[in-house]
Parts: structure tokens; C-alpha cells; sequence
């Protein structure tokens, strides 16, 4: 999985770029090194032969449409690499440009010529292969100051591992494919075939885009075997299989890309100012709290059908109906799982105002007692993310106790720590089931109502995206105490 790797290095140093602000120290105007690219190019033209002219119009194309971006490249170079003032700063880009174009034919000290080599192999470097295939693929974009930054399918990329991040990939190149000769994106045929049994090419002719064959062989999809004839064999490695299934059916990461893919189009196109990627995560969690809560139940209901002593036909029908069940609710699993990669990052959010969101979702009657920190306090989490996870736990010691009995809130902080306590004066949490409850599926009403998915989804945030925990112990008040432990309290 190399080209995985290389593509994740060149998009982290992009996330750490856009995390520490920068102010150019340099100002290169890149008409001026226009300028004095045709100058060495007129000097060059006086003493070449007729045969170089050719050599004279290949640097001309290469170099004209690469020189904004050597002038930002240069400016962001360190301090000391170069010099600060404006002119000094312009005949420095213009020495490096001498140095790319014209190389040995320079006069110049050995150190000299070295640094310079250096600078424009870095140059080079920045313009490599993974940069542009980035930016064909929306993992990045270019400003107008010609400089990069990540993207939300960026940011998405590095969050996974394995062979999430292959699916991730390769469900956005099919999306974006527009064709067999592509050489961005595999299309939805190649994939196809591989799946089917394997691709084949001869010398110097390939059915499909020779570059994606060879990226997808670097991403440890695709195996090379050279075979008589001059004929190389492509085939599926094994263990991506499942990966390429998953890519070729439309579910939950093609709704995620999709997403971000309309969440870039209108930063492209400002006219909607909405996000495509929150409204589709707010319609997702919809959809998979009412499958879930119709389905659950069923479940249930035939778990104890399966119990009874039933004739061999009618135990297959039980066995099939919870095998379809079964499939749908690892599926809206699935589109929980996916929609939650594509929320916003985490930032410093100040605790108070996550708690006001979190109660103004579900305490609409105003009965939590609140004993909130007089200092404002700062976490880094997901905002929404944070808020929602606390409002599910409140939202369950509402629904386990009545009118009459008291439900308190508590903000504490400790020397590191930050917790949210949450107590109910209800029936309490049998300490047999304090660790059960936060499994998915696992309700204790009594009436056999809720998803289980609320608890199961606070925990998730709170361990996954914060680092934190979240328990169930007994409370003070008569009932259960849901505490929510987190890192990094900060006064800002």
C-alpha cells in the first residue's frame, strides 16, 4: 500500500500546514520571473543550434503555466533559506528557475549550485504525481494564491485505516471516472473485471488506463504477473475482495462522497450556502433511529420464536426472517458509521454553551437542576457531536424517571479532567447491566421501546472522538449516575 501511504504523508503535511497560520514573509511577483524566463530564453536562442530550438519551446510550455506556483513556493520557503526583501526574494526564485532550466550550463560556486539543486528538487517534489492526484480527486484544493489546503474527503481519508481508506478511495475514483482512459480515477469496468477474474495486457497495449492498473497494484488491490508473451496478468489480491464489493454496490460511502463531493462543488459554485454533507448526515441519523426502532423489537420477537420447539420448516422461516432483519440493521449500522466520518472536526468549544445546546434539545419542560463551573471552560471536541452525546444521556434519565423525580446536572473539573455527571432519582441501573447498556441494542425499559442506540452512540463519541469515558454507577439522588470523563479542559 505504498501510493496509501505517500498520499496520506502529502495530505497530513497539508493539515499541519492550515493549522499553524502563516504570514508570507516574501512578496515575488511572478510576471517579473516570467520576465526573466524569456530573457534567458532569448539568450539561449543566440547561441543554440537550429536543432535546440526544440529544447527552447519545451521549457517555454513547461515553465510558463509552473512559474506562480515557483513564486509561492519560494515565498513559503523558512527565513533563512533565502532572503526577505522583495528584490532580494525575486533574484533568488530567478537563480532557482536558472537552476531548474539551465543546470550545468551555470556559473556557479559548487555550494551554491548544491543549495540551488536542493531547492528545486523540492520544487519538483511539490509538484509530484500524489499532489496532482489529489487535486483531481477533491482530497485537496488550490486557492487562489495557488497554495493547498485539505478537504472534508481529505480530512475523511486520514481518519481511516486500512482498508476503509482503500474503499474510501476507490468509491470516490468511480464516482469522478469519465472513462476507461482516465487515469485518475478506476472505473466502475476495471473494478468489474478485476472481481470477475482478473485483466490482462499486452506490451504496449492496455484495455485499461496503464497508470490506474499501476496505482491500484501500489494500493495492494491489484497483483502484477508477468506471463509468456509478453502479457502481464492483473489480479485481485484476496483479501480486497470485500473491499471491491462494497465499492461496485451503492450504500453508505458513495452517500458520504457524494456528500462532500456537493459540499465542494458549492464552494466552487457559492450560490448555496447550505452543506449537502449535514443536511445528508441529519437525514441518515433519521433514518437509522426508525429502522432501528421498528426492527429491534422484531428482532426480539423472533430470537423467542426460535426458542420454541417448531417443525424443521417453520424454524427455517424464522431463521430466514432473522437473517433479513439481521442484514438491514448491519446496514443502517453501516450508515451510521459512515455518516459520522463525514461531521465536523473537533475545535475548542466552551462547555457551558455545549451543555445549554445539549438540554435545549430535550429538557423542553426545564426540569434538570444545572450546577455549572462560574469560570467558562474549554474542551476540544465536535461540537454537535459533544452536544448530542450529552443530550442522549439526559435524555435517558428523563425517560426513566417521572415528573416528581429529580434529574441534576453537573459540570467538575478536575487537574486534567473534564466531567458532565448526569443523576436521576428513577429505579436506577441493575449493577449487572452498567457495562451492558451501552452496547447497541441493549434497552431496560420495561415496555421494550428506544433503539439502544442512544447510550451505544454517546459512548462512541465520547471514546473515540474525545479519548474520554463514559460509565453508569449509582447516584445519590435514588437512581443511576452517567458520568462523561474528558481530557484537555482548558481556560481560554
Amino acid at each position: 500500500m505504498v501510493f496509501e501511504q505517500e498520499l496520506r504523508a502529502y495530505l497530513q503535511g497539508l493539515e499541519r500546514e492550515g493549522s499553524e497560520p502563516r504570514t508570507p514573509l516574501r512578496c515575488i511577483d511572478e510576471h517579473e520571473l516570467h520576465r526573466h524566463l524569456l530573457e534567458r530564453l532569448r539568450e539561449q536562442e543566440a547561441t543554440l543550434s537550429m536543432e535546440a530550438f526544440a529544447w527552447i519551446k519545451s521549457v517555454f510550455k513547461e515553465w510558463s503555466g509552473r512559474l506562480a506556483r515557483l513564486a509561492r513556493f519560494v515565498e513559503a520557503l523558512p527565513g533563512p533559506s533565502a532572503p526577505v526583501d522583495p528584490a532580494g526574494a525575486l533574484a533568488y526564485a530567478c537563480r532557482v528557475l536558472d537552476q531548474a532550466i539551465l543546470g550545468s550550463r551555470l556559473e556557479v560556486p559548487l555550494v551554491d549550485t548544491l543549495e540551488l539543486q536542493r531547492v528545486v528538487a523540492l520544487f519538483a517534489g511539490s509538484d509530484a504525481e500524489l499532489e496532482s492526484y489529489s487535486i483531481e480527486n477533491h482530497l485537496a484544493r488550490e486557492d487562489q494564491t495557488a497554495r493547498r489546503s485539505l478537504t472534508s474527503l481529505g480530512r475523511t481519508f486520514l481518519r481511516l485505516r486500512g482498508k476503509d481508506a482503500i474503499r474510501w478511495l476507490l468509491t470516490l475514483e468511480v464516482l469522478r471516472n469519465t472513462g476507461d482512459s482516465d487515469g485518475w480515477h478506476a472505473s466502475h469496468r476495471l473494478l468489474a473485471d478485476a472481481l470477475a477474474g482478473g485483466l490482462q495486457a499486452r506490451a504496449g497495449h492496455f484495455e485499461h488506463n496503464e497508470r490506474t492498473l499501476e496505482r491500484l497494484c501500489a494500493l495492494g488491490v491489484l497483483g502484477a504477473v508477468n506471463a509468456e508473451g509478453g502479457v502481464v496478468e492483473y489480479r485481485l489480491l484476496p483479501a480486497m475482495r470485500e473491499v471491491i464489493e462494497t465499492v461496485l454496490q451503492p450504500g453508505p460511502w458513495h452517500m458520504a462522497v457524494r456528500a462532500l463531493l456537493e459540499d465542494e462543488r458549492s464552494i466552487a459554485l457559492p450560490t448555496s450556502l447550505s452543506s449537502v454533507a449535514e443536511a445528508t448526515i441529519e437525514q441518515t441519523k433519521l433514518i437509522v433511529h426508525e429502522v432501528r426502532n421498528a426492527l429491534i423489537p422484531v428482532r426480539h420477537d423472533i430470537e423467542a420464536l426460535r426458542a420454541l420447539a417448531l417443525e424443521p420448516a417453520q424454524q427455517q422461516r424464522v431463521d430466514t426472517a432473522k437473517q433479513g432483519v439481521v442484514r438491514v440493521l448491519d446496514f443502517v449500522d453501516a450508515m451510521a458509521q459512515v455518516s459520522e466520518l463525514i461531521t465536523e472536526p473537533s475545535t475548542w468549544c466552551e462547555v457551558g454553551a455545549v451543555v445549554d445546546d445539549a438540554l435545549g434539545w430535550v429538557d423542553v419542560e426545564r426540569r434538570i437542576e444545572r450546577r455549572l463551573l462560574g469560570a467558562a471552560v474549554y474542551v476540544r471536541a465536535p461540537r454537535t457531536r459533544l452536544a448530542r452525546a450529552i443530550s442522549n444521556v439526559v435524555g435517558n434519565a428523563l425517560q426513566a424517571t417521572t415528573d416528581g423525580q429529580p434529574v441534576r446536572l453537573s459540570v467538575e473539573r478536575t487537574a486534567s479532567t473534564l466531567k458532565v455527571v448526569v443523576d436521576d432519582g428513577g429505579p436506577g441501573v441493575p449493577a449487572e447491566h452498567r457495562a451492558r447498556i451501552f452496547l447497541e441494542g441493549v434497552t431496560l425499559r420495561p415496555d421494550g421501546a428506544g433503539s439502544g442506540f442512544g447510550l451505544a452512540f454517546a459512548r462512541r463519541v465520547v471514546e473515540d472522538a474525545l479519548h474520554g469515558r463514559i460509565w453508569c454507577e449509582a447516584s445519590d439522588l435514588g437512581g443511576a449516575r452517567f458520568v462523561i470523563e474528558v481530557p484537555q479542559a482548558d481556560e481560554r
